[in-house]
C-alpha cells in the first residue's frame, strides 16, 4: 500500500484541528453562560484571591471533559473514514489499532484547567495573571513508532469567543510553519545566556512531585531568570520564537509528546529526555508517559547536565515511564 503524501497528511491534520476547535468553542461559550448565571461563584473567587476550577466546583471541569470526549470521538471518526487502516490513540478515546504502522495521536484540548480559568476570568472580570494560562489542540502522526508530523492549534479567548490563534505544523518530511510562514531551523534572535533563560513547565508540583524528580526540576529552575507556568503545548511553541528558552516536563501522554517533538526537531530545537537521550515512542503502550526536555542546543546541553545529575534513576533513559498495553487503562 502506498504511503499518503506529506501534503495530504498535513491538510488532513489541519482539518482535525478545525473539528476540535468547533467543539471546544461551543463548550467555551456554554461555560461563559453557566458561570455568569451564578454570580456567587465570582464573589467567592474574588474573596479567595484566585480562580481555580477546584475552588469554583467540579461541574465546570466536567463540562469541558465531556466536550473533549465528544471532540475526540469526532476526530477519531474522521480518521477512520479517511484512513481506515491507521491506528488512533488519545486520552479521551479507546485505542483503535490499525494494520499498517501509521498512528494518529489526538488531544482536542491540551489544557482543561487553563480553559476553565480563562473562562472564569472573562465571565467575572477577574484581574489578569502575570502570565495568562495557555491551551490548544494537539495532533501527532507516527509511523512505526517514529514521530513524523505534528500539528498544534492555539485556542485563544477573544472577548466572548474562543478563536483559533496561531497554528504550527511540521515534521520529518514537512518544513515547520506557523500560520503558513516558514520557521528557520536556526534562530534569527540572540539565544539568551543561561542565567537569563526563561523556563516553562505547566505544573511543576504535579509533574515533579516525588523525591529526586522534584530535585531535578529545582536544579534547572534555580538557574533560570523566570519560570512560566500553565502553558501546556503552547509553552513548547514559545521555543520557536524565543519567548521561552527551556521547557522541562514529565508525565506527558503520547498525544502531547508526539505532536510537539516533530515540530521542535524540524525547527532546530533539541528535544530529549532529561538524560539527553532521544524520545523513544511506543504506540502499543497506550498508557506510557514521557519525559521531555527541550531547548536550543547550547542551553539544552547545560540543562541536561543539571537535570540528569539531579534525577539519576528517576526515569529510564528512553524518556518513557509507566505503560499499559494499547486499549487498556
Amino acid at each position: 500500500m502506498t504511503s499518503p503524501a506529506p501534503t495530504e497528511l498535513t491538510a488532513f491534520a489541519q482539518s482535525l484541528i478545525s473539528i476540535a476547535h468547533t467543539e471546544t468553542r461551543l463548550c467555551y461559550l456554554e461555560l461563559l453562560a453557566v458561570l455568569r448565571a451564578d454570580p456567587a461563584v465570582g464573589e467567592q473567587l474574588r474573596g479567595s484571591g484566585g480562580y481555580s476550577p477546584v475552588q469554583a466546583g467540579a461541574e465546570y471541569y466536567e463540562m469541558v471533559t465531556d466536550t473533549k470526549q465528544q471532540a475526540a470521538r469526532l476526530m477519531r471518526n474522521a480518521i477512520r473514514r479517511r484512513y481506515p487502516s491507521h491506528t488512533v490513540i488519545g486520552e479521551e478515546v479507546p485505542g483503535q489499532r490499525g494494520a499498517n504502522g501509521w498512528t494518529w495521536s489526538i488531544d482536542p484540548l491540551d489544557g482543561t484547567s487553563a480553559m476553565v480559568r480563562s473562562a472564569m476570568r472573562r465571565a467575572y472580570g477577574l484581574p489578569a495573571l502575570r502570565t495568562d494560562p495557555a491551551f490548544g489542540i494537539t495532533v501527532g502522526l507516527l509511523h512505526s513508532d517514529a514521530a513524523m508530523l505534528g500539528a498544534i492549534g492555539e485556542l485563544l479567548p477573544r472577548a466572548d469567543d474562543l478563536v483559533l490563534g496561531r497554528g504550527w505544523l511540521g515534521g520529518r518530511d514537512t518544513p515547520v510553519i506557523c500560520n503558513g510562514i516558514p520557521i528557520p531551523a536556526w534562530p534569527t534572535w540572540s539565544v539568551r545566556h543561561p542565567d537569563s533563560a526563561v523556563l516553562a513547565c505547566t505544573a511543576p508540583k504535579v509533574m515533579f512531585a516525588p523525591g529526586d524528580q522534584w530535585d531535578s526540576f529545582q536544579a534547572l529552575a534555580a538557574t533560570a531568570a523566570e519560570v512560566v507556568l500553565d502553558q501546556n503545548c503552547l509553552g513548547y511553541m514559545g521555543l520557536l520564537n524565543g519567548s521561552i528558552d527551556v521547557v522541562y516536563e514529565r508525565g506527558l501522554p503520547v498525544a502531547h509528546a508526539a505532536a510537539v517533538v516533530p515540530i521542535l526537531e524540524g525547527a532546530g530545537v533539541v528535544a530529549t529526555n532529561q538524560h539527553g537521550c532521544p524520545i523513544s515512542f511506543e504506540v502499543a503502550a497506550r498508557g506510557r508517559k514521557y519525559v521531555l526536555l527541550a531547548a536550543r542546543r547550547p542551553l539544552h546541553q547545560r540543562a541536561v547536565v543539571l537535570t540528569s545529575t539531579s534525577a539519576s534513576g528517576a526515569d529510564d533513559r528512553s524518556g518513557q515511564e509507566e505503560s499499559a498495553p494499547l486499549g487498556k487503562k
